[in-house]
């Protein structure tokens, strides 16, 4: 099941505030604008590849923590 821009741009901003880091400064160390970096965490844009790899360095996350659904398996399941 794909992750939705919503629930990334949620995955985006609760990564950068664990990792104490303001939306502005963010922006700024990948180069991107604040707007730009807003409309990701809020899910009205989309992130390109190289965003979402400066985003996952920056915060110290694997891609995978940003881009990955775990699914529950049902109870005995391993």
């Amino acid at each position: 099941m794909p992750i939705t821009q919503q629930s990334l741009g949620t995955r985006l901003q609760d990564a950068r505030e664990a990792a104490g880091l303001l939306l502005e400064l963010s922006a700024q160390t990948i180069e991107i604008s604040p707007e730009r970096l807003a409309g990701l965490e809020s899910g009205e844009q989309s992130v390109n590849s190289l965003e979402i790899h400066r985003l996952a360095k920056l915060y110290k996350v694997t891609l995978r923590s940003l881009l990955v659904i775990e699914e529950e398996l049902p109870d005995g399941v391993a």
